[in-house]
C-alpha cells in the first residue's frame, strides 16, 4: 500500500531558520554553556541565589573535611542536656547539620559528596562568571532577548515535528533515531537542526507494505 509521508510545511523550514539564527552561540564556552541557566531570570536575584548557594556548599565541603571534629560537635549540640542553652532556632539548625553528619558517616560515600560539593560551587562560580559578563559585552543582552523569542518560536516548531514524528514512523529520519513523541524532547531538537533542515528536501514518498 502507497503511503503519501506527511510533509514539514515550508513555514516550519522558514521559521527553523529563524530559530537557528536566535540561538546561534557566541563563540565564550562558558557564556553559551550558561545562558540558558539564567536568561529567563531576574539576573540580580539569581545571583543572589547563586551566592547563596555557593556559601551552603562550601559549608557542607568544609563539615565533611572536619568531619570527626564536627560529628562530635554536633553530637553534642543536638543532646538533650543542651537544649535550654539554645533557641529553638538554634536546635534546628543543629538537628539538620548532624542529620546531614548522619548521612555521611560512610567515608567512601563522603569522599564522593566533597567531589559532587565542590563540582558544583565550580558550576555556580561559573554561572555567575557568565551573568558578570554581560557588563563587559553588552550586546549580549541581546543574545537573552533573542533566545526569549527562540522559546516562542521552538513550541510551534516542536508541535508541528511531533506531528511529523508520529505521522512518519518508517522515515528514515525517524528509524535512524528510533525517536517518538514520548522521547522527543528540546535537546534533541537542537542537537539535530541541520538533519532536521535537510527533512526540507528529503524523500517526500514512503511505502509500508
Amino acid at each position: 500500500m502507497k503511503k503519501e509521508e506527511i510533509r514539514l510545511s515550508d513555514e516550519f523550514f522558514e521559521l527553523l531558520k529563524k530559530y537557528r539564527s536566535l540561538i546561534v552561540k557566541t563563540g565564550d564556552k562558558n557564556f553559551d554553556e550558561y545562558v540558558k541557566n539564567f536568561y529567563t531570570k531576574n539576573l540580580s536575584q539569581r545571583k543572589d541565589e547563586l551566592r547563596k548557594q555557593i556559601r551552603s556548599l562550601n559549608n557542607k565541603v568544609y563539615l565533611l573535611n572536619n568531619f570527626k571534629n564536627k560529628f562530635f560537635e554536633y553530637e553534642m549540640n543536638v543532646s538533650e542536656q543542651n537544649w535550654s542553652y539554645q533557641t529553638f532556632e538554634e536546635r534546628e539548625q543543629n538537628f539538620a547539620i548532624y542529620r546531614f553528619l548522619c548521612k555521611n558517616l560512610n567515608v567512601y560515600a563522603r569522599r564522593k559528596n566533597m567531589q559532587k560539593f565542590q563540582r558544583e560551587i565550580r558550576e555556580c562560580e561559573e554561572e555567575l562568571k557568565a551573568i558578570d559578563s554581560l557588563d563587559n559585552y553588552p550586546e549580549r543582552k541581546d543574545i537573552i532577548s533573542n533566545l526569549f523569542i527562540a522559546d516562542s518560536y521552538y513550541e510551534k516548531l516542536e508541535k508541528a515535528f511531533r506531528i511529523y514524528l508520529t505521522e512518519n514512523k518508517s522515515s528514515s529520519f525517524a528509524k535512524k533515531y528510533g525517536k517518538n513523541v514520548k522521547s522527543f524532547n528540546r535537546k534533541f531538537f537542537d542537537s539535530h537542526l541541520k538533519e532536521i533542515s535537510d527533512l526540507q528536501d528529503g524523500q517526500q514518498i514512503t511505502f509500508e507494505f
